[in-house]
């Protein structure tokens, strides 16, 4: 992997941090959170977007393609808080539910398993 390959994703995740800070347009993300394999973000209207390396489904898309532009993940806009990992993703909805989905090799996830996940899957029965 090259330098350039490193730099460009954190630069475009700056760039779209600079632009909703400094303009405040209408559609800016709420939340960004990336690693050097993928990208979160919620909207402000707080429906979930993911894109970049997808190689154990860590964008939740159901797929296992790489996206090169965010794409909308699920129809649920009620997305509050992201993280992401290196090959697996994290997110916890409004009403405090805990959701997971990617790499789940090593039993990350925590569901019990180690199987992947493609969509965001969640984890436990209530509210945390």
């Amino acid at each position: 992997m090259t330098t350039n390959t490193i730099k460009k994703p954190l630069l475009i995740v700056f760039m779209l941090l600079v632009s909703c800070i400094s303009f405040s347009q209408t559609g800016c993300w709420k939340h960004v959170c990336g690693t050097v394999n993928h990208t979160l973000a919620i909207k402000n209207d707080g429906i979930l977007w993911a894109w970049g390396l997808n190689d154990s489904g860590q964008l939740g898309d159901g797929t296992l393609i790489d996206r090169n532009a965010p794409i909308q993940i699920g129809l649920d806009n009620n997305w509050k808080e992201i993280s992401a990992g290196s090959f697996y993703s994290i997110a916890l909805k409004k009403d405090g539910t805990m959701w997971i989905w990617g790499s789940n090799e090593a039993g990350q996830l925590g569901i019990g398993d180690q199987i992947d996940k493609l969509i965001p899957t969640q984890i436990g029965v209530g509210a945390f």
